[in-house]
């Protein structure tokens, strides 16, 4: 398994545990840290698929790779839609950081 595939399946884990954390309300400043893993994990994607995608290499797409983009797909359709959502709730308006 190569580096960027082990930080991609730790970091996604990490995601959703700190998601579950969240929605549970076990810890209180797990919001701040889950907004600041998204963007890192959003940068980290980003530079993934440029560097898979280049169509300056020849690279054979796997199965990886497909899910790499999936996910890239799914996390910009609902990444602001889920923000905007959560930011008009009254009691997550005083959790969450204004974005």
């Amino acid at each position: 398994m190569k580096t960027y595939e082990q930080i991609y399946n730790y970091t996604s884990i990490l995601f959703i545990i700190l998601y579950i954390i969240t929605f549970i309300g076990i810890w209180r400043d797990s919001p701040k840290y889950l907004f600041l893993l998204d963007g890192v994990f959003k940068i980290f994607i980003g530079l993934l698929l440029i560097y898979i995608f280049n169509p300056f290499s020849p690279q054979t797409i796997t199965q990886f790779h497909k899910k790499i983009a999936f996910y890239a797909g799914i996390s910009i359709l609902l990444s602001s839609s889920l923000r905007t959502y959560f930011q008009k709730i009254p009691v997550v308006k005083t959790i969450l950081p204004k974005v």
